[in-house]
């Protein structure tokens, strides 16, 4: 493992007494785009930890089929590691695709998170409600009265039945 373009003066065993704060940075999130759809983490991670330590790998995958989505988020243990990953490895070639890498916006979202935004507002069935009864809302005002059925009719034929002739 090398650390490209900084020289590390403390050694790893010290640092891990030491708070992030001590430390001089704090994590980020790096977020990478257009990742092939067969890309692993252990790439990723080769690809990214030569420029400082590596917390975590997300590669998001699809809640419903299981598939990539074609990006992923890289957690630096130090700001300045992922801004250096950022400057070095933003519109570069990874795996026949040119990848973007930016600094992530917002943290790392549950599972549950991403099948919500997937889904929407009113798309897919409720969540589920709990509690006795199965989760069906009770009224406490008496359902209308229901309308008198109409008799059937039988359906229409397909040809006008003829008119009687008038003299």
């Amino acid at each position: 493992m090398s650390y490209r373009g900084r020289s590390r003066s403390r050694s790893r065993s010290r640092e891990r007494g030491r708070s992030r704060e001590d430390r001089g940075g704090e994590r980020v999130s790096v977020l990478v785009r257009n990742l092939p759809l067969d890309a692993r983490a252990e790439e990723v991670r080769a690809k990214f930890e030569r420029y400082g330590p590596i917390r975590d790998i997300y590669l998001p995958k699809d809640f419903y089929s299981g598939r990539p989505k074609g990006f992923g988020f890289i957690e630096f243990l130090d700001r300045r590691d992922g801004e250096e990953a950022i400057y070095n490895l933003d519109r570069t070639m990874f795996g026949n695709r040119e990848i973007q890498v930016c600094m992530s916006k917002e943290g790392r979202k549950t599972p549950r998170d991403m099948m919500d935004r997937e889904r929407g507002p009113g798309r897919g069935p409720p969540p589920p409600r709990g509690g006795y009864g199965g989760g069906r809302a009770r009224s406490r005002t008496p359902a209308p009265a229901l309308a008198q059925p109409q008799p059937r009719l039988p359906p229409p034929l397909a040809q006008p039945l003829p008119q009687p002739v008038r003299s």
